[in-house]
């Protein structure tokens, strides 16, 4: 469980961790130097409990590198990262890994999600994607698609619909053969970082989707995906204009591009099925560029004129 001043959220996540009815666990706390009560709390339950271990860094190094040492301070034959924001039925972990153990092919499982608030009411589908958006006919379609691709034998299939993928990264949530984590390369700290390890995990083997509501994915202004720069993801980055640029192309899209690119080179895939991956990276790459020149072109059209 990465955290950062979580205090608000944190006693839910962990009691929905320690509650869990597959007891044979151990819940890793990583503190990115948290300033609130985050410490105090992940104590106290660590002193009640010895399945809980607590680690705190003496300064924040951004939360793609505690997401990568909590894996790396971990030790299991299944991983699973735990935002401390987020809720899982007590089932969620004993159905993942019965799912995993019936099926050896399967790198990662993960049940339904369903969105909650700030108070943890429901709000549906929606909070897949964000708040106040309100999911299309089509887009529901693509959804349930691309889901059937991520648990096809095909690698390339699965891989295609990660690298299209309409909704935010929640499944990086589910529960994972940490044998397969240790050989991808972990969560980037460039934009998209999550999508692109899920993609690098998709060539490894199929997902397989526990159809219960056990994950409730909680949506609030703080949440980490709906604040963080891409300056605060990398941990820091110049502050001057000149800086700034180097720094984008340095962390943001031609670093996401070659990412795909090496996710693939050292994947175990056939020649045949690279080529074919190599080929569906440069078409969503297009895509990627056509997207970004029309909301160019909307926001300069929407632009009033002075």
């Amino acid at each position: 469980m990465p955290v950062y001043n979580g205090e608000r959220y944190l006693k839910d996540a962990i009691d929905s961790i320690l509650g869990q009815t597959f007891e044979d666990l151990e819940l890793l706390i990583v503190d990115n130097a948290s300033t609130d009560a985050t410490p105090l709390i992940a104590s106290e339950y660590g002193a009640r409990d010895p399945r809980l271990k607590y680690v705190r860094f003496r300064e924040n190094y951004g939360p793609a590198h505690n997401w990568n040492a909590s894996f790396k301070l971990s030790s299991g034959r299944y991983f699973k990262w735990a935002a401390y924001d987020d809720v899982c039925a007590p089932e969620f972990i004993e159905r993942c890994v019965a799912v995993l153990d019936k099926n050896p092919s399967a790198v990662l499982a993960y049940p339904l999600t369903v969105g909650i608030d700030e108070t943890g009411q429901r709000i549906g589908i929606p909070a897949v994607v964000g708040p106040g958006y309100e999911p299309t006919e089509d887009y529901v379609d693509q959804t349930q698609a691309s889901l059937r691709l991520m648990t096809s034998e095909d690698p390339v299939s699965r891989f295609r619909s990660l690298l299209h993928a309409l909704w935010n990264a929640h499944f990086l949530y589910g529960v994972i053969r940490s044998d397969v984590l240790a050989r991808s390369s972990l969560h980037p700290s460039h934009y998209a970082g999550d999508h692109l390890l899920l993609a690098e995990l998709s060539l490894y083997g199929p997902f397989c989707q526990v159809p219960e509501e056990l994950f409730f994915l909680r949506i609030h202004r703080e949440r980490t995906s709906q604040t963080q720069s891409l300056r605060t993801l990398t941990g820091g980055g110049p502050a001057h204009s000149a800086g700034r640029v180097w720094w984008k192309l340095r962390h943001g899209y031609p670093q996401r591009l070659g990412a795909y690119m090496a996710a693939v080179a050292r994947s175990p895939l056939g020649r045949f099925q690279r080529m074919r991956c190599y080929a569906e990276i440069f078409t969503a790459a297009a895509g990627w560029t056509r997207a970004k020149a029309a909301e160019s072109y909307r926001r300069r059209i929407a632009a009033p004129v002075e």
